[in-house]
């Protein structure tokens, strides 16, 4: 490694102390692949040995089992990684019908087995700080065993504390910068001054002009100081606070038709209001409105933490002002759960395996919780010359990543990457849906959805990670069970029906998609490791990792990115197609969103596999490569090259964008 990076040979110390098996710990300091290349600074490890540095030597790294024993320890080791107990720092929100009593809980593996999980790496520092007590933080905003009105009361206290001793510094600065500083500072300060007196309606509507005020400023472009997201923060914590506090008052349905007023922002300006590095992850829903409003305020809070480069930019009340609303949404949600008859009456039994059970099952049923290990009848053909070229991991050194691939924008496929021996969880555990179901801790955590096809889309909202599963991904699972045992037994897909609730229309569309939820949950940080070909130029304010889960036939729109990209496949299957910047003409790109900022989108309206050439008649002259990848596999996606993917079965992804 030290000669790939252009250092010289590699120090005769250096091959000395190597030859010890004994002692492997390599004294010199030296750059750890996720964690920068900006020299031997502080974010340099010392003593650290990846796989990498033993293949240099031709020597077995410490966590190659060679034999039968070594390897039953290490998967035993492996697989009680995680275990169900309460620890110190977990922040109880319980509420009457929903409540995160539980977590679950990383135990580390010994040192110098594996390669490092994700939850050492720096883009999850600040917001594993969320959820973590804070020195000086109010005891009774934290405390296990509130009511909610108490915790309600002790976060309004602490926010209003925090404002007034803020508040006014940060208006001053707002107003030196144009072209919206001054309307801005105007509305923190009226919201704030709302809040303190108890005036829900009016806080929430100078929080409201706030985020107007806040997107007009990001059309102008980047926001031109970090005072703009302590702005945003603050806004966003006065819009919960005043929401929660009208719910928690259960106001008469006069009161509550005059409140609703205020949240009558129009859907495209409100959702305007995102981070500078991010696209919208979806708008707000039609039905129930002040429930979804609040949700998805509560993850634009997730979303602001997830861009903090330092601990101390997040405020001490923001993690539980995001698990209040979290709360507060899911207990409204819950009666009005979509189940469908058949998923209600195997649901409601509260029957749920703790795990599911991979291969082959004793009842059909079991089979909704874990995802398809193979293709599925119809999957797309793919054409030996529009083939992306796949190298096998071992055989794929950073050096060679980045002088074959990332410096000729040529996109490949990393395969034997995604194992134990570089961190990550087996195929077997993503596939167990079972897992999101475990405590109450993890399935009642807020995540979007949207709900239909591409161009189709029936609604856009928040939904429970539990009902995401239980709602959605278990039909889509069963969907594709059902339809391989019809193909064994050569029969026709209307037996189907007796699995799936309404036969093929029984399967909901259902997407999450560009979600931090590893900044939500830090306990799923421990199953996955940043890849190293990133060089840690994953940081907080320019780049991201994020989770996408959905059903069969879920789309992402033909779009390109302003970042480099690694798309890891976790569980499932998906069909991808990659058009290079040449053909960007023949693609009908749509304007840019906010094309002054440094990170833009652009998304192309033609619907990929059936376009309509009528009006896009130049597309079907666009060149194009295609594949389909499956668990293990890694897709680099160059910089602004053009992409469309579809979920050939129920998906589980994890993509890295970095710069």
């Amino acid at each position: 490694e030290h000669a790939a990076n252009g250092l010289g040979g590699v120090p005769s110390e250096i091959k000395k102390r190597a030859e010890n098996r004994s002692t492997v710990q390599l004294q010199v300091p030296r750059v750890y692949p996720d964690a920068g290349m900006s020299g031997l600074g502080s974010r340099a490890r010392v003593g650290a040995e990846p796989s990498e540095a033993w293949a240099l030597f031709h020597l077995d790294s410490p966590g190659d089992a060679k034999d039968d024993n070594a390897a039953k320890d290490w998967a035993c080791k492996f697989n009680n990684r995680l275990s169900m107990r309460r620890p110190d720092y977990v922040v109880d929100v319980s509420g009457p019908t929903a409540s995160f009593d539980a977590e679950l809980i990383w135990q580390p593996w010994p040192e110098g087995i594996l390669g490092n999980t994700a939850d050492a790496h720096d883009i999850f520092a600040v917001a594993r700080g969320l959820w973590c007590p804070v020195k000086g933080t109010n005891k009774e905003l934290r405390a296990c065993t509130s009511y909610h009105n108490e915790r309600l009361h002790a976060f309004v206290k602490e926010l209003n504390d925090y404002a007034s001793n803020t508040v006014n510094a940060i208006a001053a600065t707002l107003r030196g910068h144009e072209p919206e500083g001054g309307h801005a500072s105007v509305a923190l300060v009226a919201a704030s001054s709302a809040l303190i007196a108890g005036e829900w309606q009016a806080a929430i509507g100078a929080a409201t002009d706030c985020f107007a005020a806040h997107s007009r400023q990001l059309n102008a472009g980047n926001w031109p100081h970090k005072t703009w997201q302590q702005a945003h923060m603050l806004a966003l914590g006065f819009y919960i606070a005043a929401t929660l506090n009208i719910l928690s008052n259960n106001l008469d349905s006069a009161n509550t038709t005059k409140i609703d007023t205020c949240f009558q922002m129009s859907d495209t300006e409100f959702s305007s209001i995102k981070r500078a590095a991010r696209q919208p992850v979806c708008t707000w829903g039609d039905s129930d409105s002040r429930v979804v409003r609040l949700g998805r305020t509560a993850l634009e809070a997730l979303n602001m933490a997830t861009l903090m480069t330092e601990e101390k930019e997040i405020p001490s009340w923001f993690g539980v002002c995001i698990l209040l609303a979290e709360e507060a949404c899911v207990s409204e949600m819950l009666p009005r759960r979509i189940l469908d008859q058949h998923s209600r009456t195997y649901l409601e039994s509260n029957k749920l395996p703790r795990e599911a059970i991979v291969g082959a099952c004793s009842s059909n049923l079991y089979q909704g919780f874990v995802v398809p290990n193979t293709l599925p009848p119809g999957s797309p053909q793919i054409a030996p010359a529009r083939t992306i070229t796949r190298v096998s991991d071992p055989r794929l050194s950073i050096a060679e990543f980045y002088s074959r691939f990332v410096n000729t924008n040529s996109p490949v496929i990393i395969t034997g990457h995604m194992t134990r021996a570089k961190g990550w969880s087996p195929s077997q555990f993503w596939r167990d849906l079972s897992m999101f179901l475990k405590d109450n801790g993890t399935k009642c955590r807020l995540v979007p959805v949207e709900l239909g096809r591409f161009q189709a889309v029936q609604a856009t909202g928040v939904i429970s990670l539990g009902d995401l599963v239980e709602n959605f991904l278990f039909s889509s699972n069963l969907y594709q069970h059902a339809a391989s045992v019809v193909l064994q037994t050569k029969s026709n897909l209307s037996g189907a029906e007796d699995v799936i609730p309404g036969g093929r229309s029984g399967m909901y569309i259902a997407y999450m998609s560009q979600h931090p939820i590893f900044h939500q949950i830090p306990a799923f940080q421990h199953l996955f490791c940043i890849p190293p070909f990133t060089l840690g130029r994953i940081q907080p304010d320019i780049g991201a990792v994020n989770a996408w889960i959905g059903t069969k036939d879920t789309t992402t729109a033909l779009h390109r990115d302003p970042y480099q990209n690694i798309l890891a496949q976790t569980a499932g299957f998906k069909y991808i197609r990659l058009y290079s910047t040449s053909q960007t003409k023949m693609l009908y790109a749509e304007p840019a969103l906010r094309g002054t900022n440094e990170n833009t989108f652009m998304r192309s309206p033609v619907c990929v596999e059936n376009p309509n050439l009528a009006e896009f008649p130049q597309f079907s002259s666009a060149s194009f490569s295609e594949t389909i990848i499956g668990p293990g596999d890694m897709l680099f996606i160059p910089y602004g090259m053009w992409h469309y993917v579809r979920s050939l079965t129920t998906s589980f992804s994890i993509n890295f964008w970095w710069k």
